[in-house]
């Protein structure tokens, strides 16, 4: 998934659940959940593969200027939605450190029991999967946009 559906969910988590003992490890948990689901990707070809296509900086632009205008304008409790929002995007840091260290400079990057479950996990990470992703932010924006009320 993008960032900006990791952050989304998370968001989403924060201003549902408001009790942050439970917030925390459920927007962490999100990532996982979201990752399983088929989303956009170049068939496993890794965070270098999506770099080198203009749709993956679109998506990402787009969707985390709209969340973080809507985040921080403060109209909600944005601390927790802000703190929630992040981390259902740090297991992604893996994968630029992966890629910068290792990756790009043909090495094998070192595995770990996250890395291995985060890759399993996205079976299903497929060009056509941006079709899924739009929907999925495009829902998730309207309820976010509901709780302005």
């Amino acid at each position: 998934m993008t960032t900006s559906n990791h952050m989304l969910a998370g968001t989403l988590i924060a201003l549902t659940v408001k009790e942050p003992v439970l917030v925390i490890p459920l927007a962490f948990l999100s990532h996982f959940v979201l990752d399983a689901l088929p989303h956009h990707g170049y068939d496993r070809g890794g965070y270098g593969a999506a770099l080198k296509h203009n749709t993956t900086y679109v998506m990402e632009v787009l969707g985390l200027f709209g969340l973080l205008l809507l985040i921080t304008s403060g109209v909600f409790g944005w601390n927790l939605a802000l703190l929630a929002a992040l981390l259902a995007v740090l297991p992604d840091v893996e994968w630029p450190y992966r890629y910068i260290f290792f990756e790009r400079k043909g090495l094998v990057p070192p595995s770990t029991f996250l890395t291995n479950f985060h890759s399993k996990i996205q079976w299903c990470e497929r060009k056509w999967g941006i079709f899924p992703e739009i929907l999925f932010f495009s829902i998730g924006f309207l309820l976010l946009l509901t709780q302005l009320n």
